[in-house]
């Protein structure tokens, strides 16, 4: 496992391939504050999304640990991890933002396509 230094914060770096050579999607670590800022812009884009799992998201922890129900803690998720799928072109790179100090095991999931465009956001645990 490997890491990267974001905004002070260790982030583990886990590259899930079969035979593909993991450089394909290297560029998601090289960048990755230029993709965190897209993946937080996207989070905060889907906020108004009222079926969607950001707004699940923040529903459950807001009941759950007493936070603020609108969108105003988005910036207090920390980027947890950096999944690097070089054999899946539609999913090259997933980025998992959770609560800081591990208080939940859920984290929202922002998947990259092979271009860099943000593909989906979901909820996972």
């Amino acid at each position: 496992m490997e890491h990267v230094e974001l905004n002070g914060r260790r982030v583990d770096v886990f590259v899930i391939a079969d035979d593909e050579d993991p450089a394909r999607a290297a560029m998601f670590v090289r960048k990755a504050a230029d993709y965190d800022a897209v993946a937080r812009a996207a989070l905060s884009a889907r906020y108004g999304d009222e079926d969607g799992d950001v707004v699940l998201y923040i529903e459950h922890h807001a009941s759950e640990l007493g936070l603020p129900d609108d969108d105003s803690w988005l910036a207090t998720l920390v980027l947890r991890s950096i999944n690097l799928h070089p054999d899946d072109i539609t999913r090259m790179a997933v980025f998992d933002y959770t609560l800081p100090n591990d208080v939940t095991q859920y984290v929202l999931a922002v998947e990259f396509d092979n271009e860099g465009a943000v593909v989906s956001i979901a909820m996972e645990s």
